[in-house]
């Protein structure tokens, strides 16, 4: 493990994710993938079997400057997601963004420059605008009000289920949230 993964597991922890099994999980099941263009994806490999998740792997990118970091947090956070999920029946989960960009954010406010941030923010906008993907949007919206009641309270509260019953609505939330971003 490197010293940038283990000040990420650190901030994890931190933050109230304690999960030493799904941490070594995490580590023994990733795969460094080397950035070939700024088009490189990286992604959670999921294995089934008769509808269960029985394994994953995380792609992840080697280290080397801010965005790889910040891409490894996201990819941890959307595995913990999976791990929760291992030997139970895949569903349509329209909350496992939420973690994932709610950490990103945070991480970033932490350990990295107020300029950084608004970057990371105003690409998710722009992605925002331009999306109809309900998990995505959602997180998107909600990540601001997990974030500043995390820096009130020192919980990180991530709700587990969610019903979204129309997406213009959701769309139009995203929307408004780029003042968020700009102060």
């Amino acid at each position: 493990m490197t010293k940038e993964e283990i000040k990420i597991i650190d901030f994890f922890k931190h933050v109230g994710i304690n999960d030493e099994d799904a941490f070594k999980y995490i580590l023994n099941h990733k795969k460094y993938k080397f950035k070939n263009n700024s088009d490189s994806k990286y992604d959670i490999n999921l294995i089934t079997n008769n509808k269960k998740l029985a394994d994953f792997t995380v792609d992840v990118p080697i280290i080397t400057g801010s965005e790889d970091i910040l891409i490894t947090v996201y990819q941890y956070a959307k595995a913990l997601n999976y791990y929760k999920k291992l030997n139970k029946n895949l569903k349509n989960d329209i909350t496992i963004e939420i973690l994932p960009l709610t950490l990103v954010k945070l991480y970033s406010e932490f350990y990295m420059d107020s300029k950084t941030t608004r970057d990371i923010l105003l690409y998710e906008y722009k992605k925002a605008l331009k999306s109809n993907d309900i998990p995505f949007l959602l997180a998107f919206n909600l990540q601001f009000n997990i974030s500043d009641d995390y820096e009130e309270t020192n919980d990180l509260l991530i709700p587990d289920k969610f019903y979204v019953d129309d997406k213009d609505a959701l769309k139009q939330r995203c929307i408004l949230r780029k003042k968020n971003i700009l102060k």
